[in-house]
């Protein structure tokens, strides 16, 4: 199912943060994933250096015209770039932020044009620490040891955000480890099931 996995990142380290461990996994054996940037906040060398530490994956930055607290009015062409992205890369799975629990305005619009979009297609919705208002997803992702160090290691690139305690390994590992327990690991990411296709 994860043969072609597209992940959504509203902004630099969301997707390290919300689902770096399973893209780490899912390069590790050898899948296909591709990430979309859709606003840089000015970390745009950060997030390049993140991603490689993920392994190697596909990376384009749609850049809008618009405030970064506000995707909104720029959500039709959001939506026709997800569309065309749809038919050149035709991806088995998307991972964008949670539809139902994640408090965050821009997040809000990637998931809901990627709805719109992808509408044939697997959506999982990644979590968001800082942004979530329940813990309401129950797809899990196992992941090796060496996933959760590569996600922690992704996420430490970003210098202008050491000082956040959610950027700090320790809370990377200790996420990890309450999430592997729920689902019977040791180690895991957690995902809401927006439409899954088997």
């Amino acid at each position: 199912m994860f043969e072609r996995t597209l992940v959504l990142s509203p902004h630099t380290d969301d997707m390290e943060l919300g689902c770096g461990g399973t893209v780490a996994r899912l390069n590790r054996e050898g899948k296909e994933t591709n990430l979309i940037l859709f606003v840089s906040l000015g970390r745009l060398r950060e997030q390049q250096e993140s991603v490689s530490c993920l392994g190697g994956m596909k990376y384009q930055f749609l850049s809008y015209d618009c405030n970064h607290r506000n995707l909104a009015p720029v959500r039709q062409a959001i939506l026709q770039d997800l569309i065309t992205l749809k038919r050149e890369w035709r991806p088995t799975v998307v991972l964008t932020p949670m539809l139902a629990d994640d408090s965050h305005q821009d997040h809000q619009v990637i998931t809901q044009e990627a709805l719109r979009a992808f509408k044939d297609v697997s959506i999982l919705g990644y979590e968001m620490p800082t942004n979530i208002l329940a813990a309401g997803g129950r797809f899990f992702v196992r992941l090796m040891h060496e996933d959760v160090e590569r996600k922690a290691e992704a996420i430490s690139k970003y210098a202008t955000l050491k000082d956040k305690y959610y950027m700090q390994p320790d809370f990377i590992r200790s996420l990890a480890k309450v999430r592997g327990h729920q689902a019977g690991c040791e180690h895991a990411e957690m995902f809401e099931c927006i439409r899954w296709f088997q």
